[in-house]
């Protein structure tokens, strides 16, 4: 082999070590070797963006597939980081990006089960987490601290009110649109983690009723992570297919934020 040649393939190879060596797809890699898979070959989370066959479940786990085309494992490593540029084009997190469990006020009454169960989702995002108080007790900060944690573990995450979330369906009906709805669709209903923000404040018609369904039944036949926050008066207007899986225990954990005040006031917070 040349030694230009020998030179670049051990560039490559130093690059695909690296895309490998992160604790999120170690973490993965780790699990996926104890099931028998072979982590020389490329695994795949991101089922819009590859032609290997969907993701499968292992114990409640959603993991990457085995694929069997003979590339390297961290070639696929950076095809999910596209998944994940792809994601947060539709999340609302950008500005809620500096929101984090360590600047939360966690002394606010009302609020301090509600930040330990989210500080445990965030550490092991695993099930649905149902955020349901009154306006302004909190539910969208922790949410967006949830989604920030796990955005730094490097998992495709989008955080996005659902209200945005149809006007993003509905533009792609648009003639000038540069993506077809069955994409963006798909890009969301199988993000790693979805956070649904202020549920039930949506306009309701068929159309949306059909979409949200779609949606939330996917989520919840592929027990996909998914953090929703509403109120007692929105989610009574929620379709009733839906508020029926929100009520599943074996997969929802719902936090309540009795007596909660408003978080907005005691929003500044310097850890002592």
């Amino acid at each position: 082999m040349p030694r230009s040649n020998r030179s670049e393939r051990s560039a490559y190879l130093s690059r695909q070590k690296e895309s490998a060596s992160t604790p999120w797809t170690q973490g993965n890699t780790r699990q996926f070797r104890s099931e028998g898979g072979d982590e020389r070959r490329p695994l795949c989370n991101a089922r819009d963006i590859c032609s290997h066959g969907p993701c499968r479940e292992i114990r409640g786990v959603r993991l990457f597939k085995q694929c069997r085309k003979p590339l390297w494992f961290g070639l696929y490593i950076r095809e999910g980081e596209r998944c994940r540029l792809k994601v947060s084009a539709l999340s609302n997190l950008a500005a809620l990006r500096d929101k984090g469990f360590a600047n939360f006020n966690w002394r606010v009454p009302g609020v301090q089960e509600a930040f330990r169960v989210a500080r445990e989702f965030a550490d092991h995002p695993a099930g649905w987490l149902l955020f349901i108080g009154p306006n302004g007790c909190g539910k969208t900060r922790l949410a967006a601290a949830i989604a920030n944690q796990c955005l730094d573990q490097e998992m495709s995450v989008l955080f996005v009110t659902v209200p945005d979330l149809l006007d993003h369906l509905r533009a792609t009906f648009a003639p000038t649109s540069t993506i077809t709805y069955d994409e963006l669709f798909s890009r969301v209903r199988e993000a790693e983690l979805l956070v649904l923000d202020d549920l039930g404040t949506e306009q309701l018609s068929p159309w949306v009723g059909e979409k949200l369904f779609q949606l939330f039944n996917h989520r919840y036949n592929w027990r996909l992570p998914t953090v929703i926050t509403t109120n007692d008066v929105h989610l009574q207007t929620v379709d009733a297919r839906i508020r029926s899986r929100l009520t599943d225990s074996s997969l929802v954990r719902e936090v309540g934020f009795a007596g909660a005040r408003d978080y907005r006031p005691h929003s500044s917070f310097t850890r002592t």
